[in-house]
């Protein structure tokens, strides 16, 4: 069974994206049906109900917590099975490229890389992390000089906050890899073309917006004490599509 492996920096929203795919996945006509494992279940159902029960975002990974979440994707079509197998561990670990953490993405068969637009995309931290990757498959593979041909999905993440009109809305829909191109730097997109012979950007959401009427309406906003809570309202941004962009890849390699 191929797998794929998703990384990014702290508070990229890793741990939202994992708990709504359970949670909003079957709205979503992707010729897909989507599968939490056995033992990612516990977790998954007790993040997605501070979602679906509690209106609160799940909780950031602590720096002590690692899990281990994996789903299944079946696509209909040929029945062919995939599996997202991820630890969601702090960003800030994960930042580190341990070992394990290291290994398991050069292993993959495919790459999520999550950058958040409201914190500056932390470029550094993704720019060094790709580097890691190059430097370590170079040495597995015994290869020089030569960009990764395993498909890699960059996802900019949050970009609800991006959305103020129908006009903005249009744009993700009809030109999201234009859309994403403009919100990360150049340096970081040479950086990715330097390593990688396949990406593909992706403008994501988990929480999504509500378009009414004509207006825009956002999907998070401030409770009476300023804690973050999230409406149920809104339609998340490509959540899914990422996910199925690398496995319809994969299902023309060899």
């Amino acid at each position: 069974m191929k797998t794929i492996t998703l990384w990014g920096p702290s508070s990229s929203g890793k741990t939202a994206l994992l708990s709504l795919l359970y949670l909003r996945s079957n709205a979503i006509d992707s010729g897909w049906q989507i599968f939490p494992t056995a033992e990612s279940l516990p977790e998954i159902i007790q993040q997605s109900n501070q979602i679906s029960k509690d209106n609160q975002f799940p909780l950031g990974t602590k720096e002590t917590d690692e899990r281990d979440i994996s789903y299944d994707f079946k696509s209909v079509a040929t029945q062919e099975v995939f599996r997202l197998q991820t630890k969601d561990r702090a960003g800030v670990r994960a930042e580190r490229m341990d070992g394990d953490l290291l290994a398991s993405l050069v292993k993959a068969d495919g790459i999520v890389l999550m950058i958040d637009h409201a914190r500056g995309h932390r470029e550094t931290e993704v720019i060094n992390a790709l580097s890691s990757i190059y430097v370590e498959r170079t040495k597995t593979n015994k290869s020089v000089a030569a960009r990764d041909p395993r498909p890699l999905a960059v996802c900019l993440s949050k970009v609800d906050r991006l959305i103020e009109t129908p006009a903005d809305l249009r744009r993700i829909e009809e030109t999201p890899e234009d859309f994403v191109r403009g919100y990360i730097s150049k340096e970081l997109q040479r950086w990715i073309e330097q390593y990688h012979s396949a990406a593909r950007y992706f403008p994501v959401s988990a929480a999504g917006v509500r378009l009414s009427y004509g207006i825009v309406e956002k999907s998070v906003f401030l409770d009476e004490r300023l804690a973050t809570r999230v409406t149920s309202q809104g339609t998340p941004i490509n959540i899914v599509e990422p996910f199925t962009w690398l496995f319809n890849r994969l299902q023309k390699q060899p």
